[in-house]
C-alpha cells in the first residue's frame, strides 16, 4: 500500500503549501507560553483549555471534504486536477482506512488512518470550521483564541465556559471535548 501513502503525501503537500495558516495557529507550546506572557487576564475572564478526545480517529470525512471545497480558491493555484477530481481523491484516501492486525485485514469504521501525512492538515481544517461555527453562533467574546492541533487555549467569562463547552461538543457527535480551567495570577 505504498502507493496509497504516496497519494496521502501528495495531497498533504498541496494542502499544506496552498492553504494559509489560521489566525489561531500556534507552532508549539513555547510559542503559546510566549504569547500568554504578554497578556494580562482580569478576573472577568478565566483561562481555559479545551481538548478533543481522539481527534484523528474521529475526523468526520464529510466535514473534511466541505472544508477542502471551501479552500479551493487557494488550492487551485497549485493543483492541476479539477476540483471534483481533487475532492474525489481526498474522499478516496480518507475512506481507505485498512489496517492489519494479527494477520487479519480490517477497515476502520470511522475517522482517518493513523499515520497518514494528510492527518494534521485535515484536522486543522476541521478545527478551523469548529471555531468559526461555534464562536459565531454564540457571539462569544474571547480575550484570545490559540490552537495547537486539537488543543485550544482561550479566555472567556466564567459564566460562558459551560456554554462554550456545550457548543463545541454539539458541533459533531464524534468530536467531543474536555476542558480545564486555569487559575490566573
Amino acid at each position: 500500500m505504498h502507493w496509497l501513502h504516496t497519494i496521502h503525501t501528495h495531497l498533504h503537500n498541496i494542502l499544506f503549501k496552498t492553504i494559509p495558516k489560521a489566525d489561531s495557529y500556534i507552532k508549539n507550546g513555547f510559542q503559546l507560553i510566549d504569547k500568554l506572557k504578554r497578556l494580562y487576564i482580569t478576573g472577568e475572564y478565566k483561562l481555559i483549555s479545551l481538548n478533543v478526545i481522539s481527534l484523528f480517529t474521529n475526523v468526520p470525512i464529510d466535514i473534511v471534504v466541505d472544508c477542502v471545497n471551501e479552500q479551493w480558491n487557494f488550492i487551485s493555484k497549485e493543483c492541476s486536477l479539477p476540483k471534483n477530481e481533487f475532492l474525489g481523491a481526498i474522499r478516496f484516501v480518507l475512506d481507505s482506512t485498512f489496517f492489519s492486525f494479527d494477520n487479519k485485514i480490517y477497515k476502520q469504521s470511522f475517522g482517518t488512518l493513523m499515520g497518514s501525512p494528510l492527518l494534521p492538515v485535515i484536522a486543522d481544517l476541521v478545527m478551523r470550521r469548529l471555531k468559526t461555527v461555534s464562536l459565531i453562533s454564540l457571539n462569544l467574546d474571547t480575550l484570545f483564541y490559540y490552537r495547537y492541533v486539537d488543543d485550544i487555549c482561550t479566555a472567556v467569562s466564567p459564566s460562558k465556559i459551560e456554554i462554550l463547552l456545550q457548543q463545541f461538543n454539539s458541533f459533531h457527535p464524534r468530536l467531543q471535548f474536555t476542558t480545564e480551567i486555569r487559575e490566573t495570577k
